[in-house]
């Protein structure tokens, strides 16, 4: 499958057909590696999954919308369907970017990941947040975790 038909494929199964996503296709091919053990499309799937199920961090989307999920209208305690549903309609916005993180990317991520080492979503302009969010996903052993920036 070629790279259009495959980024239509995986935003349709993402529900990501309205954000504005950053990178093209040759930035994904300048940023893959023969060694790379983790490709670019099963990043972007564990990345985006991340930020809607992963809330180990308080100040992930999931952390943030547990801890005061009056303010994202869902009560307290808030149900994880609840909490995903608010995060997956936030991600899916023509406001909220996207970006794959390069080494010249302005907003690096805070905790120092590389980019030649993992794959590095960035989120901006959600409603769930005014800050930086990145899910960091190692391009060898697909470890993933996410996190922001407020």
């Amino acid at each position: 499958m070629d790279y259009k038909t495959l980024l239509s494929k995986t935003q349709k199964e993402l529900d990501l057909e309205k954000c504005k996503l950053v990178w093209s296709e040759e930035i994904v091919k300048k940023m893959s590696h023969n060694t790379d053990k983790v490709d670019f499309f099963s990043a972007l799937q564990k990345a985006i999954h991340s930020f809607v199920t992963d809330g180990k961090k308080s100040d992930s989307f999931y952390g943030l919308i547990q801890e005061i999920p009056e303010s994202y209208g869902l009560s307290n305690p808030a149900k994880d369907s609840d909490i995903q549903n608010v995060i997956r309609k936030n991600l899916n916005t023509v406001a909220t970017k996207i970006t794959l993180v390069t080494s010249e990317t302005q907003f690096q991520p805070e905790e120092g990941e590389s980019p030649l080492e993992n794959w590095i979503f960035l989120v901006q302009n959600t409603q769930m947040t005014s800050g930086l969010n990145w899910a960091i996903v190692n391009r060898q052993s697909g470890k993933v975790y996410n996190y922001g920036f407020n």
